[in-house]
């Protein structure tokens, strides 16, 4: 019973990891923004410059480093006390998840070790496991993007904070809702590859278990027969 217990609570922290840490590599990866810059045009969505989107975003995502503790501030664009705690909340939500990747992954790496023989059946159900949660979750949400922006902002954030109006908060004019869409595409393409790699891993494993439990039977058949 409590090695069932301990292989389902190995389940659970490597798929939270997995979750975790595919939505803060993609909400802090610069990179991908730069490309959406271009490719969403955000200068001509925004009316600024590319220069004053990417120094701006840089700026803001400084402030969402989980070790940074300095103020939120922006390069060049002003903004509003409201859309300031807005910020503060958007930085607690995304350091929590950073911190539970954080805590999930050796966690589950420490109980995947103790699950011994048993290994690979942790590996395939964290492997079926989150494509499922992608499934019944994810899928939904890509094809009702909008009215699942709206209800997540309403749940996660308990006001009204987040429809701070674009003549006080510019800022939101770099972040069209398109660049949210593709991040949640890639975040759901991450998931998907790394549960992959999880499963083929613990299938492959399963089938190295089999094997050497069948050339032990073999071996044992073989002794037997020979006395």
């Amino acid at each position: 019973m409590l090695t069932a217990l301990r292989n389902i609570a190995a389940v659970i922290l490597i798929v939270v990891s997995i979750i975790c840490f595919s939505i803060v590599f993609i909400f802090h990866c610069r990179g991908f923004y730069y490309f959406e810059v271009d490719y969403l045009d955000i200068p001509e969505y925004s009316g600024m410059s590319k220069e004053t989107v990417i120094s701006n975003y840089n700026t803001m995502m400084n402030f969402f480093n989980p070790f940074s503790t300095a103020s939120f501030r922006l390069d060049t664009l002003p903004f509003s006390q409201d859309g300031e705690q807005h910020f503060n909340e958007v930085k607690n939500i995304t350091n929590t998840l950073f911190f539970a990747f954080m805590i999930s992954l050796p966690l589950g790496a420490f109980l995947l070790h103790r699950a011994g023989k048993r290994r690979h059946r942790v590996m395939i159900a964290a492997g079926v496991t989150a494509p499922v949660l992608i499934c019944l979750l994810g899928l939904p949400l890509l094809l009702f993007f909008d009215w699942a922006l709206t209800w997540y902002h309403e749940v996660v954030f308990r006001n009204d904070l987040w429809l701070f109006p674009f003549d006080t908060d510019p800022i939101v004019m770099i972040l069209p809702e398109e660049y949210y869409w593709h991040c949640t595409l890639l975040i759901m393409l991450i998931i998907s590859l790394l549960s992959s790699v999880l499963l083929i891993t613990g299938i492959i494993s399963r089938k190295k278990v089999l094997a050497k439990k069948i050339k032990n039977e073999s071996t044992k058949r073989k002794s037997k027969s020979s006395t």
